[in-house]
């Protein structure tokens, strides 16, 4: 006589299912990840990106990036005016800083062509620093024949923490190339406050970054590519006793193309959620995105993402990641995990 199989009671498929159920969400999630790439594109001709993300394109149109059923999308955005120049004699092409509290402004002024390295699109450089701040008028700092400003936007930040803001600039000498020069208001006049070490050699560039506290140890930290065309290293100093002191370094990168008005090829945001920033710019081809973190030993490589073409614009974040266009005509977006 045969036996017939018995079937599992209510209590048992009640225990399998509980125990499937976690399995089954686990593998919808990775569905759901694997339905969104980390790495998505749009084909656009991109010529420019601002810092909030919003896209302008060849024919002059303004776009914001969104994601849109899990992919990227543009939609139409507002066109915004340029803004005058602060002064008649500021640097061309480049850009006023102001302070956090909107009381003051630093910019670049007295355009000459006395240094002929034309890294940045045209033969002009600036011979001065200018700062504006409200009840004290404008302050100015006058470069010796033998050097210039290269650079197009002067960064400012309080980096020693006495409460005010000191002002980072590239100066550039015809002997020994690029350095990081610190600027600060002593009474009504504008002084050097600390400088890095110059490259070393003449038509030789760094392209700055920005500050953050990469270690979350409450010091700002400065950071910067050093000859971002020809094999670029990023350092990252400290303002500590009057002195620029190099705290880290690694070789590999490239935030800038050579002759572009650009230099926001870099990001600086919290990219694995541990509370601390991290800097993402690309290697030398700029074809990947590396993010790179500090950490005890130094700074260390905790992502990468390959990218179907050269980065040409700023990285802004936006979209749920960060947005970028690239040479051969894409808008492209990268995610975290």
């Amino acid at each position: 006589m045969r036996r017939r199989a018995r079937r599992p009671g209510p209590r048992l498929g009640a225990i399998t299912a509980r125990l499937c159920l976690p399995l089954v969400l686990a593998a919808v999630a990775a569905v759901d990840v694997i339905a969104e790439p980390r790495v998505q594109t749009l084909p656009l001709s991109v010529t420019r990106i601002e810092a909030d993300g919003a896209v302008v394109t060849a024919d002059g149109a303004w776009h914001r990036p969104e994601v849109n059923g899990g992919r990227l999308a543009i939609v139409p955005a507002e066109a915004r005016l340029a803004l005058e120049p602060m002064a008649p004699d500021q640097l061309p092409q480049s850009r006023v800083a102001t302070d956090r509290l909107g009381t003051g402004a630093a910019w670049l002024a007295r355009p000459t062509s006395r240094y002929r390295h034309g890294v940045l699109g045209d033969g002009l450089e600036a011979e001065a620093l200018r700062y504006f701040r409200e009840g004290l008028g404008v302050a100015e700092i006058v470069l010796p024949p033998s050097a210039v400003f290269e650079d197009l936007e002067p960064r400012l930040a309080d980096l020693d923490g006495d409460g005010q803001e000191e002002i980072i600039v590239v100066r550039s000498t015809f002997d020994h190339g690029a350095a990081l020069a610190v600027y600060a208001l002593a009474g009504d006049a504008l002084v050097e406050k600390a400088a890095t070490a110059p490259i070393g050699t003449p038509n030789r560039w760094l392209n700055p970054i920005g500050v953050a506290d990469l270690d979350g140890d409450g010091r700002t930290e400065i950071l910067a590519v050093e000859t971002p065309h020809i094999g670029g290293t990023l350092r990252v100093w400290r303002l500590e006793d009057g002195q620029m002191r190099e705290v880290a370094a690694l070789a590999g990168f490239s935030n800038h193309v050579i002759g572009s008005t650009e230099l926001a090829l870099h990001a600086v945001l919290d990219w694995d959620l541990d509370g601390r920033p991290d800097v993402v710019l690309p290697d030398v081809s700029r074809r990947i995105l590396r993010v790179i973190s500090m950490r005890p030993g130094g700074l260390v490589e905790i992502d990468r993402l390959p990218l179907p073409g050269p980065v040409s614009t700023r990285i802004a974040v936006a979209a749920g990641g960060l947005v970028l266009g690239t040479g051969n005509g894409l808008l492209v977006r990268v995610r975290p995990r």
